[in-house]
Order: C-alpha cells, then sequence, then structure tokens
C-alpha cells in the first residue's frame, strides 16, 4: 500500500499508509489543497514528496505504524535510548518521531519492522 505525507497546521509531517480507495474516502480539497483529518481529529494537507524518498523539508516526521499505546511512550523511550537509537514519542498519540531518513531506518531495524513503501 502506498504511503502518503501530510503536515498538520504546526509543521508536523505525517505518513499514513493506506490504499488509494482508503484516501479517496477520507480526503477532501480545499482553497487549492487536499486535506485529510487525522485520527485524533487534527486537520493536515497532503504535501507531494519526490520518488525516491522525502525531501529534508519534511523531517521530522511520526509514524504510527511504529508507535506504541500513550502508556508505553517512557518504556518504549527508554529501551530505544538503551539499544542506541534514541527515539522520541508524541506523548499524546504514541507515534514514533523520525528526524531523518537514517534515523527512521535504524529504528525500523532495531524493531524489526519494514517500510516496503519508503524507498529509504
Amino acid at each position: 500500500m502506498p504511503t502518503y505525507v501530510f503536515e498538520t497546521t504546526d509543521g508536523q509531517a505525517v505518513e499514513l499508509v493506506m490504499s488509494f480507495s482508503q484516501l479517496e474516502k477520507r480526503q477532501y480539497s480545499r482553497d487549492g489543497g487536499q486535506f485529510i483529518k487525522l485520527d485524533n481529529g487534527v486537520e493536515a494537507k497532503r504535501i507531494y514528496v519526490p520518488c525516491g524518498g522525502m525531501a529534508s523539508s519534511v523531517w521530522p516526521i511520526q509514524s504510527q505504524a511504529a508507535g506504541v499505546d500513550s502508556s508505553q511512550v517512557a518504556e518504549a523511550t527508554k529501551h530505544d535510548r538503551d539499544n542506541g537509537v534514541p527515539t522520541e514519542y508524541n506523548r499524546r498519540t504514541g507515534d514514533a518521531i523520525y528526524t531523518s531518513p537514517a534515523h527512521k531506518r535504524a529504528h525500523l531495524k532495531l524493531h524489526g519492522l519494514v517500510d516496503r513503501d519508503s524507498f529509504i
């Protein structure tokens, strides 16, 4: 499934993995842009990134797929730091916050996760 990137009004980039049909159901047009309501109710504008990876201007990004429950944020943060991949999590949602493609790659590897659509 493809990964779509959205930017919230506070400048956070959020990656969402969904089918095109799911995107069509959730996305709406307004003011010349395409928007989506995130699960937490925040509105985010779709941004387009070049094939082959994300532009440096969209980092940091948040990943729901690699996140944890909000009650596990402290434990996950300590685990990642102890294993040499210090990673912050959104305290409210538990989403993992990546600062660069290399950081994302290392964190996914640490947790045995694979992002087949990332190109990084």
